[in-house]
């Protein structure tokens, strides 16, 4: 499965650029990272976004997803040195050190803002639902780790004579204990 409708990334120059400002948002990386970023415009089912993502060698942004429209859903932002080192503004040779110094420091804390994008959109109340998000499954495994509110983490047992919970087993002495 190949992205549809896709900017490609061949061409695109993955050499870091070291000693420049890192981005304050997220947005601010997309713009930076234009030239090694897919966009896929074609809609999208979230329920392909995993698989598509797994595909792509750098950034990709998905701008149409089929079950949740208005949102966007970008994935694979740091998926290999080269993007790591970009993220960092730092050159292959001091990238690891420069990971480390900042690791073994706290971290640097909220910033309080009153307009941005984190606050286009604002949900108070019973308004809350972060299940309304586009949040892809990319294992089976993984579906089973959302909240026991999620409607995806309920399993729903068909209607037979399995009981709802192990039956106990025997225990068979050993001999001689």
């Amino acid at each position: 499965m190949s992205a549809p409708s896709a900017t490609p990334v061949a061409g695109a120059t993955q050499t870091p650029r070291p000693n420049r400002p890192l981005d304050r948002d997220l947005r601010g990386y997309l713009e930076t990272n234009a030239d090694i970023l897919t966009v896929v415009r074609k809609p999208v089912s979230l329920a392909h976004i995993p698989a598509l993502s797994a595909e792509s060698e750098g950034p990709i942004l998905f701008e149409t997803i089929v079950e949740k429209p208005g949102f966007r859903l970008c994935d694979m932002l740091v998926k290999h040195r080269w993007s790591q080192c970009r993220a960092l503004g730092q050159t292959e040779k001091t990238y690891l050190p420069t990971l480390a110094q900042r690791l073994r420091k706290p971290p640097r804390g909220f910033v309080h803002v009153a307009t941005g994008p984190v606050k286009e959109v604002v949900k108070v109340g019973k308004d809350v639902d972060w299940t309304k998000l586009p949040t892809p499954i990319h294992t089976d495994a993984e579906q089973f780790r959302t909240s026991r509110r999620s409607p995806r983490s309920r399993i729903r047992r068909p209607a037979s004579t399995t009981p709802a919970t192990p039956a106990r087993r025997r225990r068979t002495p050993i001999a001689g204990s």
